[in-house]
């Protein structure tokens, strides 16, 4: 599919105004503004819910199939277990990475 030289252009200076845009709005003076209380909570929850949009696709279809069973599985509900029991982040991502590293290394003997 062909586009002519006047769309491209057009979809060169859309893009590039959305960048400047998106990337500029950092460099504006701040004015002092207290969002409602509804969007302060929807942005206060919007971290959790797209770091889960990441995260559960990839650990229960790791392969493109639905797997319970596998090392990056079962090293997340190690982790949650330490997160919950110890509040400890450093602890949470050790015992994550060891887990999910010798878990591997399990699967791939047996």
């Amino acid at each position: 599919m062909t586009h002519s030289p006047t769309t491209i252009w057009i979809m060169i200076v859309s893009v590039s105004v959305a960048a400047l845009v998106t990337r500029g709005l950092f460099l504006v003076p701040r004015t002092t503004w207290d969002p409602p209380p509804l969007v302060a909570e929807m942005l206060r929850l919007l971290p959790p819910a797209a770091f889960a949009g990441l995260a559960v696709p990839a650990l229960l279809r790791p392969a493109g199939s639905l797997d319970l069973v596998s090392p990056g599985m079962i090293a997340a509900v190690l982790a949650l277990v330490v997160a919950w029991r110890t509040r400890s982040i450093a602890a949470t991502l050790g015992v994550g990475l060891v887990s999910v590293l010798a878990l591997e290394q399990l699967f791939r003997l047996a």
